[in-house]
């Protein structure tokens, strides 16, 4: 495997590998180096391999952890590792190494895997990324190196059905070597352990939980505007934004015109992952603001899931997955995207209900919507490789 970022942690990545590990595959992952991490250790069962860290030259040093398919430094630690392990697979995570990927096929015979996390180009239109990071990160480009080279790999990995239709659609892929394997909760990971004791939530009021980045696209405006009417009608209601990002100043304006929110909310700021059950577990109602567009059109996230894996219900906006996914499973209500006044309404229809919303919920996602059932379908997929 190949991934772009540093790991530990990534939940999907975890998934698959102990999923193959268990199902028997010998499992190496190449991935950046935060600094002083070890240039090779063991994670349950799979060998982690690290560029390696310059301590000197802090430059060097970004260059050589840059993610990018012509950097030679990850191109070298790429054919090493195929060489010395034999190996058989090359299974990249996210579209900047794809092209890494197409490059070593050439060079050795592997079959290679591309796990689209998400619609790249299209997150990348909706995130906007600034200055020099966009010169390399935009969605021409993405959709430039997704044309380029994604007919060329052996098979393909989505999240949700709306993605591989649209490779289907988009680049006439063959939908019989597309898997869906989708970011499904393991039930047996997301459980409240963990207390988190930096905070003293009251116990007589409604707790509306959001988790996730503090960003402009992320609909939050919504929720706050949202809650703040609700408040000052006598809503007994309480929100909790667990995580942080570039947004939380924009936040703090918003509050400002929020005046009803004063005592009735909280930010956490960034919080270590393990924490986020504990979170979930004491909330009364869940929210996904963020709003239809091509990113989110196409792609599902981890938290859905987990939110209804501990019978919690949702309010969430109305992106095509979502919509379709909470409405068949009863697990909450949708709203349309940036409608202040729909969410309310939403929003006050599920808290009548929670239980019942919650357990339909629950019910689903311990048959159908967890890990187990995605493994199925990864390992499925490595089995018809293997036969090819």
């Amino acid at each position: 495997m190949i991934l772009q970022t540093n790991f530990p942690p990534d939940i999907r990545v975890e998934n698959e590998i102990r999923s193959l590990v268990k199902a028997g595959h010998t499992v190496h992952l190449l991935c950046k180096n935060s600094g002083g991490e070890a240039a090779q250790e063991n994670w349950e069962g799979a060998t982690i391999h690290r560029i390696p860290w310059c301590k000197k030259l802090k430059i060097l040093n970004m260059l050589r952890q840059f993610p990018v398919h012509l950097n030679p430094v990850w191109r070298r630690a790429l054919i090493t590792l195929i060489d010395r392990y034999n190996i058989d697979v090359v299974h990249v995570h996210d579209l900047p190494l794809a092209p890494m990927a197409v490059w070593v096929k050439k060079k050795r015979p592997v079959k290679i895997v591309y796990d689209m996390h998400e619609n790249y180009p299209a997150a990348l239109k909706v995130w906007q990324k600034k200055g020099f990071e966009y010169l390399i990160k935009n969605y021409r480009t993405a959709r430039f190196i997704e044309k380029r080279n994604l007919p060329k790999f052996d098979r393909l990995i989505a999240v949700i059905e709306e993605n591989k239709a649209r490779v289907e659609k988009v680049y006439g892929y063959p939908g019989k070597n597309i898997a869906v394997v989708s970011n499904l909760v393991r039930l047996e990971d997301f459980v409240p352990n963990n207390a988190y004791s930096d905070i003293n939530l009251p116990e007589d009021l409604k707790i509306i939980l959001y988790v996730g980045g503090l960003d402009s696209h992320r609909g939050l405006d919504v929720v706050i505007r949202g809650m703040n009417q609700l408040i000052s009608v006598g809503e007994p209601l309480y929100l909790l934004i667990v995580g942080g990002g570039r947004y939380e100043k924009t936040i703090s304006g918003l509050l400002r015109e929020s005046p009803f929110l004063k005592g009735r909310m909280h930010v956490t700021g960034w919080v270590p992952y393990k924490f986020v059950p504990w979170f979930v577990s004491k909330s009364d109602v869940c929210v996904i603001p963020q709003g239809s567009n091509i990113h989110t059109d196409t792609t599902i996230p981890h938290k859905v899931f987990q939110y209804l894996a501990l019978g919690k219900p949702v309010v969430a906006a109305d992106a095509v997955p979502m919509k379709r996914i909470v409405n068949s499973i009863h697990g909450g209500e949708i709203f349309r995207s940036g409608d202040v006044e729909d969410f309310m309404k939403k929003l006050l229809l599920v808290l009548k209900q929670t239980d019942i919303y919650g357990q339909s919920g629950k019910k689903v996602v311990e048959e159908k919507y967890n890990w187990s059932c995605a493994e199925k379908e990864l390992l499925k997929m490595y089995s018809d490789l293997s036969s090819s």
